[in-house]
């Protein structure tokens, strides 16, 4: 039996660390930008790097500008 691929979602938190991470931001900015803090953060960004079957950060930021889930 083939198990059917979903697309992966991404939360609007997750798309918006990884697009201020895009722009240059440490973590530290980012929370401070989007009042959350460094650990939840870090949380988002982590999940959204898995997501993308990717192992950094840097990696993860360039396929979702590949695939155009953020701009920069």
């Amino acid at each position: 039996m083939k198990e059917k691929h979903r697309p992966v979602e991404f939360t609007q938190s997750e798309l918006d660390c990884l697009r201020l991470t895009a722009g240059g931001k440490k973590s530290s900015e980012i929370a401070k930008i989007l009042d959350l803090s460094e650990h939840v953060v870090s949380n988002q960004l982590n999940t959204a790097v898995k997501k993308l079957g990717c192992s950094t950060r840097t990696q993860a930021v360039v396929n979702a500008l590949r695939l155009n889930l953020i701009r920069a």
